[in-house]
């Protein structure tokens, strides 16, 4: 049927054109812009560029635990529902809550954290169509009840703040709070008239949610861009909120607007009156020239993707603004640089980068995706490395550059004798392998004695630490005494130094994230980060004979583990649900190819395909009936890219174009754009083995081309991707042939 309407429309096509030329078509100009306000124009009145050092409390930091908070993963032996209802039924924030060293942040921290977790959770899930959660579910995460309801908001405000020494202002604690209040208020009477129609959809209750929605549309988007006014960076957090509520409002509309008005004649300038900014205007004025200047499912849809390329570029851009203006200043501490790269991260960056999961012609169906950024709780730094190392210095000495991601196979720490016979760490080395890779060996982290001990610390295949026990000698961090490993098996791994000291001479924390129901430390079965890394320096300018070492400790995101237990490795391919797997998930890439750091919005590092990387991936059985496979890149000039592997036939593509700033840290979402390779699919040859090899080969070598490769991602043919596929096959041709008319 589909292709016998395509002859046909290329049939009418010469008719409709000669109809065409005859007529003189004009398309009214949308004036579609916002709020007359600049962000970029009015001064931060918080900004400070040599702000003072004392953003922080510069009381003893390692009396307090150091947060290194924590997105969720809903995913891996846990029903969505019972992650919701396990996040929203316990939403504490820890017993021990003056252990944390951002105390009066956690409330944020840990919403945010939880809204990326169910976010993750929700694209996962069976989708309804337009439907990905509904706000009865997400809303309540960020007012508790018995709690004052700013408490959230003022968390976000303080995170947002950190790059400027002055306090957040209460005035505009109650402003932001009052606005999100107002919006909650407006998103459950729609979520309640939306039902409503949903179970009897009559022309009366489609028109009381068209009422609602396109109240609420007008509002969300007024109140975001007053949201970038003179407080742009410090409301950055809150404003990430409220976007993801709109693009899962507009999601919807996209889906359903045809049946709450589907006899609906409105021009969309009656709909939004006002001017928008100017970096909407031209992708908002092609939506309505697409949907021919009316209002509807489609018009929503391409509306959805604008708005998501906006709200990611804006939160990815005015967060390094913030990281840079906090980096400047004066008397800054590395802790306090990384507490903020790290609080921005869980609330800004890992919801952004699960917003492309939005747009409904790329994930018609249930989505898995992954987190593969590391983020580092405080380390414990030495006194000496405080006062007279540089921040530079220390990010050098204490975390590591972009690389493919890794698993912890076994920890090597040294211990020296120092003066008067006292042991203690000088240094670490770590045993791990690449995804479903072979083992290597670090270097060794710190300054190793010729005659130092070791004690290996075994982390076996598919267990993971989730939190540790350190002892120090007491308001000395860096001399550490004795660490205790808790892994995910129940059983705890100990490295000691051997030294013993009266309890008033020793100080213990518990290094971890919070687990998924806010317990602190947390359990076994509910922790939501795993170690990842540990690196050691000297903490001053006399390793040899000085036991002051500096440590840090890296976490990875628990989404990132999808080990299949049967298979025996990791990147399990789904058979009913769409799989992305990072590209830094590979277990190898050619010497000419680089891991570089992600632009933020990424969810990780990416890798610049020199010639050639190695993924391996493991296939869900039972196998679905055939697989599609979908890269997302970013090219500087058109690069042709190659797939291989035994289990399918050799494709090769060319890509697009899409940037040219040399400078790969700009990498922009727009400047993303996904490769479809449809192979052949060789059944058999994946059931013969348990791991599978994918090669992608760049087969350019044009001086000055770059190929960026962020995930592949792999899409099962069920019907309804089948039904989909044929449905924008259709609409593709209608669109070309409606270019001829307008050529």
């Amino acid at each position: 049927m589909y292709r016998w309407v395509l002859v046909k429309l290329y049939e009418l096509t010469n008719i409709w054109k000669s109809s065409w030329l005859q007529q003189k078509r004009t398309v009214s100009n949308l004036s579609m812009g916002g709020i007359d306000m600049n962000p970029y124009q009015n001064k931060n009145e918080y900004e400070i560029l040599n702000a003072p050092s004392n953003v922080f409390s510069k009381s003893n930091n390692y009396s307090r635990y150091p947060l290194a908070n924590n997105p969720n993963q809903p995913l891996q032996n846990t029903n969505y529902k019972n992650w919701i209802n396990m996040c929203q039924k316990n939403q504490q924030y820890g017993e021990n809550l003056e252990t944390f060293a951002s105390a009066d942040t956690i409330a944020g921290v840990s919403a945010g954290v939880i809204v990326v977790g169910t976010m993750l959770g929700a694209f996962a899930a069976p989708i309804t169509a337009g439907l990905i959660i509904s706000f009865g579910t997400l809303l309540p995460i960020f007012w508790k009840p018995g709690e004052d309801p700013k408490t959230v908001w003022q968390a976000f405000l303080k995170i947002g703040n950190r790059p400027f020494s002055s306090p957040v202002d209460q005035a505009l604690i109650d402003l932001l709070s009052n606005k999100a209040r107002s919006l909650e208020s407006q998103f459950n009477d729609f979520q309640r008239y939306f039902d409503i129609w949903n179970n009897n959809k009559t022309p009366g209750n489609a028109g009381e949610v068209l009422r609602r929605f396109s109240s609420l549309d007008a509002d969300i988007i007024r109140e975001l861009e007053q949201l970038k006014g003179n407080y742009y960076i410090t409301v950055l957090p809150g404003y990430a909120q409220v976007a993801n509520w709109h693009l899962n409002l507009l999601r919807i509309a996209a889906f359903y607007y045809d049946q709450w008005a589907s006899s609906s004649n409105l021009s969309i300038q009656s709909i939004y009156p006002e001017d928008y900014i100017n970096d909407l205007q031209t992708c908002l004025t092609n939506c309505a020239i697409e949907s021919g200047n009316k209002i509807s499912s489609k018009y929503y849809k391409c509306v959805l993707k604008c708005r998501i390329n906006e709200y990611i570029n804006y939160c990815s851009k005015t967060y390094q603004e913030g990281l840079n203006i906090l980096k400047n200043s004066s008397g800054l501490k590395w802790n306090e640089y990384n507490t903020y790269r790290r609080e921005m991260t869980l609330n800004v960056l890992d919801l952004i980068a699960v917003f492309p999961n939005y747009d409904p012609d790329k994930y018609l169906i249930s989505t898995k995706s992954q987190l593969t950024r590391e983020i580092y709780t405080d380390a414990l730094i030495d006194a000496f490395a405080n006062a007279h190392f540089n921040i530079n210095d220390i990010e050098n000495s204490l975390t590591r550059p972009p690389g493919l991601v890794t698993w912890i196979n076994r920890l090597d720490f040294y211990t020296g004798m120092f003066t008067k016979s006292v042991p203690g760490l000088t240094a670490n080395g770590i045993n791990y392998s690449f995804t479903n890779g072979n083992s290597n060996d670090s270097p060794i982290y710190g300054y190793r004695l010729s005659d130092d001990s070791s004690t290996p610390i075994q982390i076996p295949r598919n267990q993971y630490v989730y939190n540790m026990l350190i002892t120090y000698l007491r308001d000395s961090p860096s001399v550490i005494q004795k660490i205790e490993f808790n892994l995910n098996n129940q059983q705890t791994r100990t490295y000691d130094t051997g030294l013993t000291l009266a309890p008033t001479y020793q100080s213990t924390i518990n290094l971890s994230l919070p687990g998924k129901d806010r317990s602190f430390p947390p359990k076994f079965n509910n922790y939501t980060h795993f170690l990842s890394y540990v690196k050691t320096a000297p903490g001053d300018e006399r390793p040899s004979s000085s036991r002051a070492r500096n440590i840090c400790f890296g976490w990875m995101h628990f989404s990132v583990n999808d080990y299949d237990v049967l298979a025996g490795g990791y990147n399990t391919i789904s058979n009913k649900i769409i799989t992305q797997i990072p590209a830094v998930k590979a277990s190898s890439i050619s010497t000419e190819s680089q891991v570089i750091q992600g632009p933020g919005h990424t969810g990780g590092n990416l890798i610049k395909l020199g010639t050639r990387m190695e993924l391996d991936v493991v296939f869900e059985r039972l196998l679905a009936n055939n697989y599609g496979i979908r890269i997302r890149y970013a090219s500087k000039g058109i690069n042709s890219l190659r797939v291989d592997g035994f289990w399918l036939s050799v494709k090769t593509v060319d890509t697009e174009a899409t940037f040219t700033d040399l400078n790969l840290a700009n990498l922009k979402y727009e400047n993303f754009k996904y490769l479809d390779i449809n192979p052949t699919i060789y059944k058999d040859n994946i059931l013969a083995q348990p791991i599978n090899k994918l090669y992608l080969e760049n087969l350019t070598s044009t001086p000055g081309n770059i190929l960026i490769i962020d995930k592949i991602e792999f899409i099962p043919a069920t019907q309804s991707v089948l039904d989909y596929t044929e449905k924008q096959s259709l609409e593709k041709l209608q669109k070309a042939v409606n270019n001829l008319f307008i050529n």
